[in-house]
């Protein structure tokens, strides 16, 4: 995938299914969006450059879903988190390999997986032990 791509959720689709977690970051103000816009909604400058992030982060919230999406159904009930990347913004993802919610606290860190699954990969979680 180029850089020189459009800030749109295509193409953060086509970054993940390259392995690779790329947001933008503003150039004028410095704010970070993942998954990216093409607009800062802090300055509201279209000065945007790809960055890609990191792939650790810390649990800043989660719940647990019971009644999943039907391409979910499968899998629930899952766990689901915000996370906060370690040098950059907050995303919402699914946390891998756990079983209770007890395996999960606040502030747990985590790294990014990249899940495969039919329409491409998914950005996920799995708890760092």
């Amino acid at each position: 995938m180029d850089v020189d791509a459009p800030f749109t959720v295509n193409a953060f689709q086509s970054f993940l299914n390259e392995d690779k977690l790329m947001g933008v970051e503003c150039r004028d103000c410095g704010m970070l969006y993942l998954p990216p816009k093409p607009l800062c909604s802090s300055c509201g400058s279209q000065n945007l450059t790809w960055r890609e992030f990191a792939r650790e982060g810390s649990v800043e919230a989660f719940t647990i879903i019971h009644i999943a999406p039907k391409r979910l159904i499968e899998e629930a009930p899952y766990m689901v988190a915000i996370v906060r990347i370690d040098n950059g913004p907050r995303i919402t993802g699914r946390i891998l390999g756990v079983e209770t919610p007890e395996q999960v606290e606040v502030g747990s860190r985590v790294k990014v997986e990249f899940l495969q699954e039919e329409d491409g990969k998914k950005l996920a979680f799995k708890i760092l032990r």
